[in-house]
């Protein structure tokens, strides 16, 4: 239970009941007039409405309940903090939970040390992802160090929680961290890295991207294993069975076959470096046109409108479109005329 700083507690009105179930209303259609009326008189009752709040309702799992009392924290927040910072500290989690969360729409930047200690010291992974949701809405870039180690845990949704909040953070010492996290293999936390590298937008961001990008704009081989093929065919197959016609001829569809699977596989796996140079390069290239890693993407965005991977196209014109060059527009132009894939068309006719 709280514990408050208060001597003696104000009596709680019972209007106040009704007040709270007004002001914890949908706020659509007629209610609007209802609920903002409440929630007004609720902060000029300030104290009282902060002790009915903290002994009635801060155990609150209803979202409509907690819009209620983060209005009236909001409009209370130099009263109010004595009784959220006595939160933090209740056995009950949902409190607990609720208080971390004021805090963090308050974006009070005061409370970012008593939020990282503690992040230090919780053990429930319910708890620790408030934190670091809260850490990440309060916006101080130097809490991103202390996020960093929870982006690379086991839980899905701890790394998800914690690629959100550097996002919000954009902080650069947090670049390799989200590069890795780029590389995960759900979807949505790879995109979130991806928002959150383009949110930061710096030379460093652009270089370790092309980087990624360098030297594999096309496949043309699998390596050695399906070079191979044709010979492990020969060793394990009697040629007096099949034949060394049939046997050279099952060895070239089958290395194209892998040739082709393996193709698709890395196109894919490029797309997003091809989605982050486009969002980045132009950002870089409209400080400083002679930037040479801004040259350097548009260079390579332009070889990938002749790769063989459909996907890998049209990204490539998705990102160049961002650039607003009328070079590159020229360029587009053209290779349009020849393109023959309809989701690549599709990108050519979208507004970047």
């Amino acid at each position: 239970m709280i514990h408050f700083i208060l001597s003696v507690l104000i009596t709680i009105s019972p209007d106040i009941d009704k007040l709270f179930e007004s002001a914890s209303k949908w706020r659509v259609g007629e209610a609007i007039q209802e609920v903002d009326s409440a929630r007004k008189e609720l902060v000029k009752l300030r104290r009282k409405s902060l002790d009915y709040i903290f002994q009635k309702k801060i155990k609150t799992t209803s979202t409509l309940e907690y819009r209620a009392i983060k209005y009236v924290v909001k409009h209370l927040r130099d009263i109010s903090r004595p009784y959220i910072y006595s939160g933090l500290h209740d056995s009950n989690d949902t409190v607990k939970i609720n208080c971390i969360r004021l805090l963090g729409d308050l974006k009070d930047t005061s409370s970012l040390d008593t939020l990282i200690l503690l992040l230090h010291g919780e053990k429930k992974e319910k708890v620790i992802r408030s934190i670091i949701h809260s850490l990440g809405e309060i916006g101080v870039k130097r809490a991103a160090r202390e996020i960093e180690p929870f982006a690379c845990s086991e839980n899905m949704r701890m790394r998800l929680v914690s690629v959100l909040a550097l996002k919000k953070l954009k902080s650069e010492d947090s670049i390799e961290c989200l590069f890795k996290l780029m590389e995960d293999e759900f979807f949505i936390i790879r995109e979130t890295a991806l928002e959150a590298l383009s949110n930061i937008g710096t030379e460093k961001v652009l270089r370790m991207t092309l980087e990624k990008l360098e030297g594999k704009t096309f496949e043309t081989h699998v390596g050695d294993a399906v070079e191979a093929v044709g010979t492990g065919i020969v060793t394990v197959t009697d040629p007096g069975i099949l034949g060394a016609g049939a046997i050279e001829l099952f060895g070239k569809l089958l290395s194209g076959r892998v040739q082709k699977a393996y193709d698709s596989k890395k196109c894919r796996e490029r797309i997003k470096y091809i989605k982050l140079a486009g969002r980045v390069a132009p950002l870089i290239g409209e400080k400083d046109p002679s930037n040479k890693f801004f040259l350097q993407a548009r260079k390579l965005l332009i070889l990938y409108l002749n790769s063989p991977c459909w996907l890998a196209r049209g990204y490539a014109v998705r990102a160049l479109k961002r650039f607003n060059d009328p070079d590159v527009e020229n360029l587009l132009n053209v290779t349009r005329l020849k393109e023959t894939n309809l989701f690549v068309i599709s990108q050519y006719l979208t507004a970047p």
